[in-house]
């Protein structure tokens, strides 16, 4: 499946890149972590879904505010 979003700005392409990026990686380390000891760890608890949406706050800030104070070249 290819998905095309010519239509976004850059920056846009690029947090949502990140999104999905970041996401993907907690999420297996998240199944890893699960498969690893079952009894100790949880799959997808309340600290993981925590962390996900506090990440995915996180680069929203850097791509949509900190990218357009401080320039970098």
């Amino acid at each position: 499946m290819n998905i095309t979003l010519n239509n976004l700005d850059e920056d846009y392409r690029n947090l949502l890149n990140d999104v999905i990026k970041f996401s993907t990686i907690l999420g297996v380390f998240n199944v890893l972590l699960f498969l690893n000891n079952p009894g100790k760890n949880k799959l997808l608890n309340t600290n993981y879904l925590k962390f996900l949406i506090f990440l995915i706050l996180g680069l929203m800030t850097y791509w949509l505010v900190i990218i357009n104070i401080i320039e970098i070249n």
